[in-house]
């Protein structure tokens, strides 16, 4: 996602000021970096503040590229427990049936067999659920974190367009 090497080859692109060849490599390369610095370096010619948001909606469009590949654990980890839950309400209704069926008299194997159908789907519900949604969060702040990293690398580089833009110091 940020490559030393990429990081390397735009820092002399833009010490240099070969811009063409900075926006030529940022948009081959397929780093997350690389994306969100051709999407600051195309807006150059608008000003600092173009460049800004040009980085921003970038550094947006590849972060939820990343959720949407671990989107599915988010969806998995939610739907399991409804699963579950299904399963419960049908081993309650099993269970009610039951005794209605037999006039109230209570045949402790009948119990306890629709009680456990109820609390096996509980169970694999949450065991399905338990582990998708932490491989998730995990992955989820992974993502964050990354994005962070890849928002400062950039404002670094492009700090020397801000240099310029705003004019001679009073030293």
């Amino acid at each position: 996602m940020i490559p030393e090497a990429a990081v390397q080859r735009l820092t002399r692109f833009l010490e240099r000021k070969q811009y063409t060849e900075a926006l030529k490599f940022t948009a081959e390369d397929d780093s997350m970096l690389a994306h969100v610095m051709h999407g600051g370096l195309s807006e150059a010619a608008n000003g600092f503040g173009a460049m800004e948001r040009g980085m921003e909606e970038s550094m947006d469009e590849r972060a939820a590229r990343l959720m949407r590949k671990i989107e599915y654990l988010n969806v998995i980890g939610n739907v399991s427990p409804m699963i579950g839950l299904f399963g419960t309400v049908f081993g309650m209704i099993k269970l009610f049936a039951s005794i209605g069926d037999i006039g109230g008299n209570l045949d402790a194997g009948q119990i306890a067999d629709d009680i456990s159908i109820a609390l096996v789907t509980t169970f694999w519900g949450l065991l399905v659920a338990i582990p998708a949604l932490s491989i998730f969060a995990m992955f989820r702040n992974r993502i964050d974190v990354l994005t962070a990293e890849c928002a400062l690398v950039a404002e670094g580089l492009v700090s020397v367009f801000k240099q310029g833009a705003q004019g001679p110091t009073d030293d």
